[in-house]
């Protein structure tokens, strides 16, 4: 919190407030001896003594208690604690030593001035001490300065005056604290956009990695393999052109759905002016299911139970030649999404390295679950051949991106060479078990036990206090003490909803209060009922508060005037409904106005609940307006971003990938020799792998300017603070 100016002197509006404290001081000084004069005048000679000196001296000190308090609260920013107890000790001192001076409320206005600066400047725990003797100090002096005992009506309007003023300086804290960090942002917006923008082209880098970079491995290997089997087994050809349609297919639905931003993307994926949805395309699809386990698995990976999925992911592996045996150990209980993820991601890149580096090596996967985190590793033997020219079409991005979606889940990963020579990736999780329940008991039981307890302290108290004691005779018949219970919990229910609807809650106990009243103005409910009543009346206080604490964003000054008024209603019913009095209908109307005076000792219960929502960070109108700008500007940047992305892609990966699946369905359709089309397909793949390695370069290479070539923008805040 601030403490006060960060440079220069006091500024205008310290000077301020003491001068206009210190001009009604010297004015309600002199105006009180011009009247003196008038009354010294009408009374005679006789009427002067010696008295008048010592009251004009006694004046005049207090004139200079009250200039040297007002030079003082000059400083209040700088040094709040000492000026407000300097403040309070002012005021004392002239009360009781002071006793024939001019009473003014200079000293007194001081002493809150000096309290709410405390309070905005410093933490609650020195402002309620402080508080707490102000309050103390109002009522020692008794008349003519001698000190009497504590009254109880002084010491509790104290105490509402002073916690209203902290309440009052607290709100004026945490608003601007909230302000302050909305303008921090606003004035580091361009720093946020660049932020925004490098996370997104992170993201977009180790999605495209993940996804396209290993669709693309498979079909080239997958094309080449079948290739050089084409005579002795020709079946693969078919499965190898299958895969490649189904693939290619997914692939561009993946881009397009990564960055919707480019519709030529969409239209290509769509089959639209490339013929890529001819009709052996559907057939090549389903030919293909069993077959694409990468493409098949991936989309899933997010959704389904990663022991579902990853079966599915490694026949895929195996259709290629590389033998895979899966080990799946511990009970497959659920998992949160991004652990979930990232398990499926470590796995598919261990066995696209393994197809790259180690064809036809085999690849055990393991996996283990227990309490308290996922276990995975995944292990190939050494190649059984060479692997050729498949490793320059890697990107060299893979396990820096795993271990960096590892690291943020806070897990660890290695990856090196194996007891026998060949390669070991091993990733570990943390995710524990979530006990059914228990998460939710620990989070909810707390406001759930509040709310139940001021429901019952509000129900069952008054009703067994009512019972007890003038409710006694009545309360042997079971009818009225059925009626009476039915009442008193139908005042308190609304308690229960006091989170999630306060102002419901609060306009049905009002509205049970004054129905109660009426109907014992009425005579339909004997006097003696009041009672409980009066006593479950704390539950409109509750609720009160809970219309500050948890209700709507806009103004809800409102709740205090209703209580206030409607509880002046309510008590004039009460006269009404009294046999000792006789109160006609006006008194209603008269005690419902003067229920407003009740509305300054409401102000702390709703300030309480003001501040507990300000403790808990809740945004003002003006706050979102400017946070609403800020995100407008850096979602400019990320999808500025996208869009460079998109461009890209469709200037080299979609065209290669519209290429391939082309190839592919004319070589399922017999249009195409098959050797010409697996070729062609497996070029297509090589070059799609190939713009896919350059995008990335460039990526991390050439990140754009915040303003995508443009000049930044310059935002203002808004109107109510220039």
């Amino acid at each position: 919190m601030g403490r006060g100016p960060t440079g220069g002197g006091p500024g205008a509006a310290d000077v301020a407030v003491p001068a206009l404290l210190v001009a009604g001081h010297v004015t309600a000084v002199a105006l009180g001896g011009v009247l003196d004069g008038f009354a010294g005048g009408a009374g005679g000679a006789g009427g002067a003594g010696g008295g008048g000196g010592g009251a004009a001296v006694q004046s005049a000190a207090g004139c200079l208690v009250v200039l040297l308090t007002a030079v003082a609260l000059v400083w209040r920013r700088t040094a709040p604690a000492p000026v407000c107890c300097a403040a309070l000790c002012a005021d004392v001192a002239t009360r009781a030593m002071l006793p024939q001076s001019v009473p003014t409320a200079a000293l007194p206005v001081a002493v809150w001035v000096a309290l709410y600066s405390l309070s905005v400047h410093r933490p609650v725990r020195v402002a309620l001490p402080v508080a707490a003797l102000a309050t103390a100090a109002t009522p020692l002096p008794g008349p003519g300065g001698d000190l009497a005992e504590p009254l109880l009506d002084d010491l509790v309007a104290g105490a509402l005056l002073h916690a209203a003023v902290v309440l009052a300086g607290r709100l004026w804290a945490h608003r601007k604290d909230r302000r302050a960090r909305a303008l921090a942002r606003l004035a580091d917006v361009a720093g946020e956009r660049r932020v925004a923008a490098a996370a997104e082209r992170e993201r977009l880098a180790r999605d495209l990695h993940d996804t396209a970079g290993h669709h693309f491995t498979a079909l080239a290997v997958q094309g080449a393999a079948a290739r050089r089997l084409l005579g002795t087994h020709p079946e693969l050809a078919d499965e190898a052109l299958a895969a490649g349609a189904a693939v290619g297919r997914d692939v561009l639905a993946t881009l397009g759905a990564m960055v919707a931003a480019v519709a030529d993307v969409r239209d290509v994926r769509d089959g639209g002016d490339g013929g890529v949805g001819r009709d052996g395309g559907d057939g090549g699809t389903e030919r293909a299911a069993g077959t694409a386990g990468a493409a098949g698995t991936e989309g899933a990976a997010g959704d389904a139970a990663l022991y579902d999925v990853l079966p599915s992911l490694c026949a895929g592996l195996e259709r290629l030649g590389t033998p895979v045996s899966l080990d799946l150990r511990g009970r497959p209980r659920a998992l949160p999404p991004d652990v979930r993820v990232t398990a499926y991601r470590v796995v598919q890149e261990s066995l696209t390295n393994a197809m790259r580096y180690a064809p036809g090596a085999p690849v055990t996967v393991r996996v283990r679950r227990n309490e308290a985190e996922l276990t995975v590793t995944v292990s190939n033997a050494p190649a059984p051949r060479p692997a050729g020219g498949a490793t320059a079409w890697g990107s060299g991005r893979g396990l820096g991106h795993l271990r960096e979606r590892v690291a943020a889940l806070g897990g660890g990963l290695t990856a090196g060479p194996g007891e026998c020579g060949g390669w070991t990736v091993a990733a570990s999780l943390p995710a524990p078990v979530r006990r059914a329940g228990r998460g939710w008991w620990r989070a909810a039981w707390w406001p759930r036990a509040v709310d139940v307890a001021a429901f019952t302290a509000c129900a069952a108290g008054p009703l067994l206090a009512t019972a007890a004691g003038p409710f006694a005779v009545a309360a042997r018949d079971s009818g009225q003490l059925a009626l009476l219970t039915c009442l008193v919990t139908a005042h308190a229910a609304p308690l229960l909803l006091r989170r999630r609807a306060p102002a419901t809650a609060l306009a049905v106990l009002l509205a049970v209060s004054l129905a109660w009243t009426a109907a014992t103005a009425a005579g339909v409910l004997g006097f003696t009922w009041l009672t409980a009543l009066a006593l479950a009346w704390p539950g409109e206080l509750i609720a009160l508060y809970a219309v500050g604490a948890y209700g709507p964003a806009r103004a809800t000054w409102p709740a205090p005037v209703a209580v206030g008024v409607v509880g002046g209603a309510a008590l004039g019913l009460a006269a009404v409904g009294d046999p000792a009095e006789a109160a006609g209908p006006g008194t209603v109307a008269v005690t419902a106005a003067l229920g407003l005076a009740a509305v300054p000792w409401l102000l702390p219960v709703w300030g309480l609940g003001l501040l507990a929502r300000a403790r808990r960070g809740e945004d003002g109108p003006w706050e979102r307006r400017v946070l609403d700008a800020v995100a407008v500007r850096v979602g400019d940047a990320v999808s500025g971003e996208r869009r460079r992305v998109a461009t890209a892609l469709h200037g080299t990966v979609v065209g290669h990938t519209v290429r391939l699946v082309r190839s592919a369905e004319a070589g399922l359709a017999g249009t195409a020799d098959r050797g010409s089309a697996l070729a062609e397909m497996t070029t297509a793949a090589r070059g799609a792998l190939a713009g896919l390695r350059d995008l990335l370069d460039a990526l991390d290479a050439h990140p754009p300017a915040p303003g995508l070539g443009g000049p930044e923008p310059v935002l203002l805040p808004p109107d109510d603070v220039r």
